[in-house]
């Protein structure tokens, strides 16, 4: 069982949490950890992962330049009437 979050505050996720929330798979999850360098804590047989040591590990992997994507709106679907 993982804590819902550190001593110091910090929101706590477990294996299954974080593949829920990435819309991956458990296996997934420890897969990156082994092979990519994913942090997480080992507590007892359970691995934790800090939500923001997740956060930064995710932003390390972008692909592209997010903050000057510019959205051509002829691309978006239509907004229904109602």
């Amino acid at each position: 069982m993982v804590p819902a979050q550190t001593a110091f505050g910090e929101p706590l996720l477990g294996a299954q949490e974080l593949a829920d929330a990435l819309g991956m798979t458990r296996r997934w999850v420890y897969a990156q950890v082994e092979e990519n360098g994913l942090p997480a804590y080992k507590l007892g047989r359970a691995l934790a992962f800090e939500l923001s040591a997740v956060r930064a590990w995710l932003a390390q992997r972008r692909v592209g330049d997010w903050a000057c994507a510019q959205v051509d709106s002829n691309m978006l679907p239509p907004v229904p009437d109602g």
